[in-house]
């Protein structure tokens, strides 16, 4: 199984977009992702807190959504504007 991570703002000078490969499943669920993501690239552990999940284009707030072969993570900092 892959999942592409794209990272944007801030969060692309801690790393760069990277793909997750994990062996011998279909699909799992959102929060082992998360658990993948800081494995990969410790330096994001900071900002997972804050960081909002896009799953294929789509916002997410359950850690428990089924993440399946092929589908993309957006991480989005927080943004501020005026």
């Amino acid at each position: 199984m892959q999942v592409k991570i794209l990272t944007f703002a801030n969060l692309k000078e801690y790393s760069n977009d990277f793909t997750i490969e994990i062996e011998g499943k279909e699909s799992i669920a959102l929060s082992i992702i998360k658990q993948k993501i800081i494995a990969e690239k410790p330096a994001l552990e900071k900002f997972m807190n804050n960081i909002a999940f896009a799953v294929n284009q789509t916002y997410s707030k359950n850690d428990n959504q089924e993440i399946n072969d092929l589908d993309e993570i957006a991480l989005i900092p927080p943004v501020a504007g005026g």
